[in-house]
């Protein structure tokens, strides 16, 4: 018996199957680190704020640093394995960006929008010799590029009083309002009949920005009583008698003495009357300081201690554009480019008082970071990168100085200090800082401009 049967040409496939598993023990070096991305940095809760009449900020790119092992916090004052915090360096696309004036402050100027950030990797012990000049660990930041479809993201968080419970005891819910609020676009840079980036130049640009509106409450801080105005200080006897006088008579406690009586006793002991019922004639005070008085606050209660809420606004507003441009000469060959600038407007020291008797001090802040990046191959298993970069921070600052000293020196020559002569109080001494492959220098003078701190690598 034979049966013809006919076969049919079947499809061809194939399958490829990639794993990209971390191998728990790393065999080519021995460094300890932890990597974060940027997908969980945005999945994870970030706080901006705090509750109540708290200032708040911008979301910290710290705040997940406490993931890794051996980090004891998770901001800008962490330690890292038992090291003094603060004692970390932040690299941010390859670029220093750890402030030369103080460490801790770098997150308040220099700091990338969380939403541009791409992976983040924390390095906490036997780093490699290209991250030294460190104790505790190295924080390495890498941000978001562009491909050939264009792509983004908006988001806003928010917090009101209106969503705040109630303060136990009082009752109160002070203003707490704050947003964090921005964008990011990404893609190829495209030119209608210009120039077409598909495969070969990208961008990405992100912004981010917060602000508040808040006010304090719950801490009373005390301003003269309606009476002590009038030189009426009667209330402030107590009863108390803390001892006697030559003649006898006793001391009372917050007893005002009227200086017009002062005389000398036969035995070289000075004495003087107290002001009857401890009030001061409105003939003897001086008009200069009821001048000043009249620009204090009158009190929100009849007590002598903490009467007055002050209800200080704590305003703080920040920004955070960035850019980053990414170009592809070839397959082996690619050159990228970043700039970001951190600006922070906040008010220091506010007492709630009026000007020009309040010690509030508004501040202007801006951190900006420019890097450029050439990448190449050089073979399957060798790359070289070459780098350039420049931080910039301003601030101003508190310090006031009768003399202002200048300091330079570069490789080999320097000059010694000399004072300024100047017979009036100078304004706030100004310092600029800047390091570019070895040579130093550094100028403080006292013009009225803010304190710049720079480095160049």
């Amino acid at each position: 018996m034979r049966v013809d049967l006919t076969l049919q040409v079947g499809v061809t496939t194939e399958t490829i199957t990639v794993t990209a598993d971390a191998p728990l023990l790393r065999t080519e070096n021995s460094e300890q680190s932890t990597t974060v991305s940027g997908e969980l940095f945005n999945s994870l809760p970030l706080n901006f704020g705090g509750g109540g009449g708290s200032t708040g900020a911008v979301r910290s790119w710290l705040s997940f640093i406490q993931l890794a092992p051996g980090v004891s916090g998770n901001d800008h004052r962490s330690a890292v394995n038992g090291a003094p915090g603060g004692a970390f360096k932040i690299y941010l696309e390859g670029q220093d960006v750890t402030s030369t004036n103080d460490t801790v402050w770098t997150s308040t100027v220099a700091s990338a929008s969380v939403e541009t950030i791409g992976e983040f990797t924390m390095q906490t012990s036997n780093y490699s010799a290209e991250f030294g000049q460190v104790m505790g660990g190295v924080f390495n930041f890498t941000t978001k590029s562009g491909t050939n479809q264009l792509h983004g993201s908006a988001y806003e968080y928010m917090t009101n009083e209106v969503l705040d419970a109630h303060r136990p005891f009082t009752g109160a819910r002070p203003i707490n309002r704050k947003h964090d609020y921005g964008f990011t676009v990404g893609g190829p840079v495209y030119l209608p009949k210009l120039y077409d980036g598909r495969n070969k130049t990208f961008f990405f640009f992100g912004y981010e920005k917060f602000r508040n509106t808040t006010r304090s409450a719950g801490s009373l801080s005390t301003v003269p009583t309606e009476a002590y105005r009038r030189g009426d200080f009667s209330a402030a006897l107590t009863g108390r008698q803390l001892g006697t006088d030559p003649l006898g008579r006793p001391i009372m406690e917050n007893t005002i003495y009227d200086p017009r009586t002062t005389r000398t006793l036969a035995d070289g002991s000075i004495v003087r009357d107290p002001f009857p019922n401890n009030t001061i004639p409105t003939s003897l005070l001086d008009p200069v300081a009821l001048k000043v008085q009249s620009l204090i606050p009158n009190p929100d209660n009849t007590e002598l201690l903490s009467n007055w809420d002050p209800r200080t606004p704590n305003s703080r507003f920040q920004s955070i554009p960035s850019v980053k441009i990414d170009h592809n000469f070839n397959s082996n060959s690619r050159m990228s480019g970043y700039w970001a600038v951190q600006d922070t407007t906040q008010i220091t020291g506010n007492d709630g008082l009026p000007i020009p008797i309040t010690g509030r001090r508004d501040q202007l802040i801006y951190g900006h970071t420019v890097r450029l990046n050439y990448d190449q191959s050089i073979s399957p298993l060798s790359c070289c990168t070459w780098g350039l970069g420049i931080f910039v921070s301003t601030t101003p600052t508190a310090r006031r100085t009768r003399f202002s000293t200048t300091t330079r020196s570069a490789a080999l020559a320097s000059r010694e200090p000399r004072p300024s002569l100047r017979a009036f109080p100078a304004s706030p001494a100004a310092a600029t800082t800047s390091r570019i492959t070895g040579v130093a220098w550094l100028s403080t003078w006292d013009p009225p401009r803010p304190t710049s701190f720079g480095t160049i690598s």
